[in-house]
């Protein structure tokens, strides 16, 4: 029980110190200025016509959408928040001295759920600052996503599968949303984090991370409508878009359990790699400068 305290006060002040991270600053603005670019036009739009939407937008958000990179966008704010791992600062190995290894690899994994937790968090609420105006919680998707959907060659703004519209309660596809985008960004979390910690180096794991966020709209572009749809059960980032996802009236590519099941997995085993790396790892916090 020590040890969980003792990993959970070094989660904490991780996220103490983003009050002086100039770092954070930057990934709120720059998602609150993706998130006015995405929404503002649809937002005039609904006010003109009387049109409202849910405030359910998660799923619009992390649609794979070839003209649209909002979705990579976020993917690459997460990469920001995470691109400092293993997070080593100046105080570091006096911790680790007084609350040994276990408790500080512990702590950053811990952190790394709860940071993950918070960033989507952020992004679900920054679109309803800006979809104000238009929200509603008295209708089911919403008449302004209903018109776009019957009017989709004429108005190129946010849109959503017709299935999911008619099928999916948008409180149940919000939460299935954030629940597989939060496993996705902890699964990358510990991706970056465990690259980091072994090569000693910062930019190994956040190449990594870009690789995986980009195959997301390569394995989009290929495996479409094409026999090469398997492409779509080794890219993490695609997961978390509802569309490929095997519900009813969906296309049916990926079941619903591997999208959850298959993230966890991915990321114990990268825990049980953290944990034995850090077991022995020399802390040299100058290299991770």
């Amino acid at each position: 029980m020590d040890c969980f305290k003792r990993a959970w006060i070094m989660a904490k002040c991780n996220m103490i110190r983003w009050k002086k991270e100039v770092r954070i600053y930057m990934i709120i603005a720059i998602e609150a200025v993706l998130m006015v670019r995405y929404f503002a036009a649809s937002t005039v739009y609904g006010v003109q016509n009387g049109l409202k939407i849910t405030p359910c937008v998660l799923p619009i958000l992390f649609m794979t959408d070839l003209k649209s990179i909002t979705k990579i966008l976020i993917y690459l704010g997460m990469i920001l928040l995470f691109c400092n791992a293993p997070f080593l600062e100046e105080d570091t190995p006096y911790f680790i001295i007084r609350s040994k290894r276990k408790s500080w690899w512990m702590g950053e994994c811990m952190y790394i759920w709860g940071a993950s937790f918070c960033y989507l968090v952020l992004i679900m609420i920054l679109p309803l600052i800006v979809l104000l105006p238009v929200l509603s919680v008295d209708q089911l998707w919403g008449s302004l996503l209903v018109d776009f959907m019957n009017n989709g060659s004429k108005i190129d703004l946010i849109s959503l599968p017709e299935n999911i519209i008619k099928i999916i309660y948008p409180y149940v596809a919000q939460g299935l949303t954030f629940l597989a985008a939060w496993l996705s960004f902890v699964f990358l979390g510990h991706l970056i984090y465990m690259i980091n910690l072994v090569f000693d180096k910062k930019l190994p794991g956040i190449i990594a991370a870009v690789f995986l966020v980009m195959l997301d709209s390569v394995v989009q572009w290929l495996g479409f409508g094409s026999a090469r749809e398997w492409m779509y059960w080794y890219s993490p980032v695609n997961w978390t878009t509802m569309d490929i996802w095997d519900i009813s009236g969906g296309r049916g590519i990926i079941p619903i359990w591997y999208v959850f099941v298959m993230p966890c997995i991915f990321t114990l085993i990268l825990t049980v790699i953290i944990a034995v790396v850090s077991r022995k790892k020399q802390i040299n916090i100058l290299s991770m400068q």
